[in-house]
């Protein structure tokens, strides 16, 4: 083989498929196979899919094969169709190809890959065929995350402190506001803000809670959200972790949170479960429909801080 020459090399389930391909790419080797049955001598320097993971029933299989079948430093390309924000509800809305079995959000499919691959960058695309008329295909890196659905719930516990107003100014950035009349406590203030989220969240979403008031540091949410994509259902931001630090809440109030999670934690033990009472957390959006759905107005039963140990009890009723 030349310097400048390289080998291709292409399988598809279908016969008509390969058939018609052997027509424009003369020189390919073309096979026909499935990505898990297709098993050549050879490794690659590079792996294409696009427009084939979305169809593969046993997806991670199928992504493990295609690990094994590259050289070390290999590079996989792909290319997928995602189902959230707004372009893609309205792309869900036109597909009509009943062998798109993996209709999954963005966050889904960057979850997956990032658990066999080194992620380097994501493009967007959009691209539509309009029969006879033509084809519309345009990519950019930007389209990646624009449309993604990132909905903001504000929920206003009778406070004075003009946090309402404030929400106001950002009503037309996707920003909810929920305004209780009088202080109701932290259950209802949970609870409104999650059945709120949970109106317009599909069961690929995810839902950060947390407080309003500086206390959680909001630049830990992109971590939270990576690792319930890498497959965790809930993210607790422990403040009882090593590494974690605790500031300006009085001594005696620390003490209480430990004493009363060392007690939880006796009492209640969930598997990685460190900090029973912090609200600050992710969860899977699938996890807590089921939830709601089994217990209904009951999901949140406990008052005060009792209420962050309710849910993880009663989520923990779905540990598999």
């Amino acid at each position: 083989m030349a310097e400048n020459e390289f080998v291709t090399y292409g399988i598809d389930p279908s016969e008509f498929v390969i058939n018609e391909a052997r027509k424009y790419a003369i020189n390919t080797k073309f096979e026909v196979a499935t990505i898990l049955s297709y098993k050549p001598e050879i490794k690659f320097d590079v792996i294409t899919a696009f427009d084939v993971l979305e169809h593969v029933p046993e997806i991670e299989k199928a992504i493990g094969q295609i690990k094994s079948r590259l050289k070390p430093g290999g590079i996989f390309f792909c290319a997928v169709p995602v189902y959230d924000g707004s372009l893609g509800r309205l792309a869900e809305k036109l597909d009509r190809d009943e062998t798109h079995i993996n209709k999954w959000s963005r966050n889904r499919w960057l979850g997956i890959f990032s658990r066999s691959f080194n992620v380097l960058e994501t493009w967007g695309a959009v691209r539509y065929s309009f029969g006879q008329l033509g084809y519309f295909y345009m990519a950019k890196p930007w389209l990646f995350r624009w449309g993604q659905a990132i909905l903001v719930v504000v929920v206003d516990d009778g406070s004075s402190d003009g946090t309402a107003s404030q929400a106001k100014k950002f009503s037309s950035n996707k920003v909810i506001l929920i305004k209780h009349g009088r202080n109701l406590g932290l259950a209802e203030t949970i609870n409104s803000g999650l059945r709120r989220a949970l109106k317009d969240s599909g069961d690929d979403d995810i839902i950060v809670t947390m407080d309003a008031d500086n206390s959680h540091l909001p630049g830990l949410i992109n971590r939270m959200v990576r690792l319930i994509e890498e497959g965790h259902d809930i993210v607790i931001s422990s403040r009882f972790v090593a590494g974690a630090r605790v500031r300006g809440v009085p001594l005696g109030r620390s003490i209480l949170s430990w004493g009363g999670s060392f007690l939880f934690k006796l009492l209640f033990p969930i598997q990685g479960v460190k900090d029973y009472t912090c609200g600050y957390r992710a969860y899977r959006v699938s996890l807590l429909k089921r939830a709601v759905e089994r217990f209904g107005n009951n999901f949140i039963g406990q008052k005060g801080f009792s209420c962050m140990v309710d849910i993880l009890l009663k989520l923990r009723e779905f540990d598999p």
